[in-house]
């Protein structure tokens, strides 16, 4: 067990930040509490800096398809943030942290 997901987890839930709340799903819950020490950390960085942006969609590279309304943070080819900002609510979807392979296929 890593030593600060889960703890990390409850703060992005009970929004520890300022311009935006914080929508976790429970397969990015999941699958963060999976992460290595180093890439949770990371993660975590890229978390704080897209809650308390005027604008997080542009620290990612939007999605298309059935996912056009989602942005990657990419981490390289071993992990990627997918989140979504919904504007009239003031809420980030944290929707996904996976490697490309599972955000892309082979």
């Amino acid at each position: 067990m890593l030593y600060m997901n889960q703890e990390r987890v409850q703060e992005i839930k009970e929004d520890k930040f300022d311009l935006w709340k914080s929508k976790p799903s429970n397969r990015f819950s999941r699958a963060y509490n999976n992460l290595s020490d180093e890439m949770a950390k990371r993660v975590d960085e890229a978390i704080e800096t897209l809650l308390s942006s005027e604008r997080p969609e542009l620290f990612g590279v939007q999605k298309t398809g059935s996912r056009k309304n989602y942005f990657a943070w990419e981490f390289g080819r071993a992990c990627r943030l997918l989140f979504r900002p919904e504007y009239a609510q003031r809420v980030i979807e944290f929707f996904r942290v996976c490697s490309h392979k599972e955000a892309y296929g082979p």
